[in-house]
Order: structure tokens, then C-alpha cells, then sequence
């Protein structure tokens, strides 16, 4: 399943429990907002959602709570979740690894050791771990193509 987060703010400056001053991606700062939190299937299609207050950081307890909700709400046994790099800290990897949910989740590569970046970056290695997470998906579930990935790495 994909996860994302986006702010949705408003053409007015009432604030409440919901609506609130927060930091804005679309360069509206005088506007309140909502953070919105959506989970999606590898299709797009929209398996639940949730609206947090504006001022809510995004890689903060978003992913954790919608996690919680998800597991609650449906009998998930297999988890793989795939985020954008807004996720990538300690306390939303230490959590997914403790519930055992697989995770791909995006960063910045110089913020990586740089023997993991070595790794990563060494094109059999790639290779390896994608055919790994893939293997028995059918071409329309992947979320991405192993052979575009390796043209681009190419290039």
C-alpha cells in the first residue's frame, strides 16, 4: 500500500480544532490548513484516509496512527508500505520494524552512510533487492518496473 500526506488549506483565517496555522507547501502561511493522510493500494484506489490538524507534522505520528487504524479496522496479516521520504526518521522505521511491516521508504541519499550509499548504488545490489521484494507480484501490482529502474541507474 502507498502512503502520503498533503496539506489542504483554506481561503479563510478562522481557526479550530482542525483547521490551524501550520507550515504550509503551497506558500500559503497566513492560511489554515488540514493535514490530510491517505493510504492507497498499488492501483491508486483509496483504502482509507484521515485529516489531522493543520499544525501537525507530517512525519510525525501520521504514519504511525494510520497504521494503528488500518490494523484495527482490517485484517491485514501482510504489510508492505511504500512512503515518500517525508517518513524517513527513526521513530516511523523503528515502529514499522517492530510491528513487522515491510517498508520502502524514500531519502535522500546524502543523508546516508556512505557505505550504505555505496551499496545501494552498485547496480547488482539492485537488481538483487528488487527481484527480492517483487518476486511473486504480477507486473500490474509493481508499484515500478525492475528494468526501467535499471536503464535509469544506467544513465
Amino acid at each position: 500500500m502507498f502512503f502520503d500526506v498533503t496539506t489542504l488549506y483554506f481561503e479563510r483565517i478562522d481557526t479550530d480544532e482542525l483547521r490551524a496555522l501550520g507550515f504550509s507547501k503551497d506558500c500559503k502561511f497566513k492560511e489554515v490548513q488540514v493535514v490530510l493522510a491517505l493510504v492507497t493500494t498499488t492501483k491508486g484506489l483509496p483504502i482509507t484516509y484521515k485529516l489531522f490538524p493543520g499544525n501537525t507534522y507530517e512525519g510525525g505520528g501520521t504514519l504511525m496512527e494510520m497504521v494503528k487504524d488500518l490494523q484495527t479496522q482490517y485484517a491485514i496479516k501482510h504489510i508492505l508500505l511504500v512512503a515518500d521520504r517525508a517518513m524517513f526518521n527513526e521513530d516511523n522505521l523503528s515502529f514499522m520494524e517492530s510491528l513487522g511491516i515491510q517498508y520502502i521508504v524514500a531519502a535522500k541519499l546524502k543523508a546516508l552512510p556512505k557505505s550504505l550509499k555505496a551499496d545501494i548504488l552498485h547496480a547488482d545490489y539492485n537488481e538483487e533487492v528488487m527481484e527480492d521484494e517483487l518476486h511473486g507480484l504480477k507486473e500490474s501490482e509493481r508499484p515500478y518496473s525492475p528494468l526501467r529502474l535499471k536503464k535509469i541507474h544506467q544513465h
